[in-house]
């Protein structure tokens, strides 16, 4: 397998872990938000403003997030990575070569990989109940 098989590996591991708690932070923040989007409803805005709302939040969270992993993955690749040592001999520092293409790749697959998390929070805007969320406030 090697070694370039065992990070693979590891990162799509990682990758996966980070969607599926994207996905559970994502499905608990919706329902602990839910009187605050029932109490919306109630004062007329439709089930796809809600959910266009709770949508808009999480695209923000995920391009902010995204963004950063970029800004610091290039911070320490510029800092670290031209003074690896390959050889007990010196030799000159190594040139830094970005596959830009297969960055937007990556950033793309993250972005699909997140679509069913956005579209089961519009699912849970569809089927919030705003009456019964309503009263279990009145206690």
């Amino acid at each position: 397998m090697g070694l370039y098989g065992v990070v693979s590996i590891g990162f799509i591991i990682a990758a996966g872990l980070s969607t599926l708690s994207f996905f559970v932070y994502a499905c608990l923040s919706a329902q602990r938000r839910s009187a605050e989007f029932a109490v919306l409803r109630a004062l007329g805005i439709t089930p796809a403003q809600a959910g266009g709302i709770l949508i808009a939040e999480q695209v923000l969270l995920m391009l902010l997030g995204t963004a950063a992993a970029l800004v610091i993955g290039l911070l320490a690749s510029r800092l670290f990575v031209p003074y690896l040592p390959l050889t007990d001999t010196p030799i000159p520092p190594l040139r830094l070569d970005i596959p830009w293409a297969a960055v937007w790749e990556l950033v793309g697959i993250v972005a699909l990989a997140l679509l069913p998390t956005l579209a089961s929070l519009t699912w849970l805007m569809g089927h919030l109940q705003v009456s019964r969320v309503l009263r279990m406030g009145e206690t």
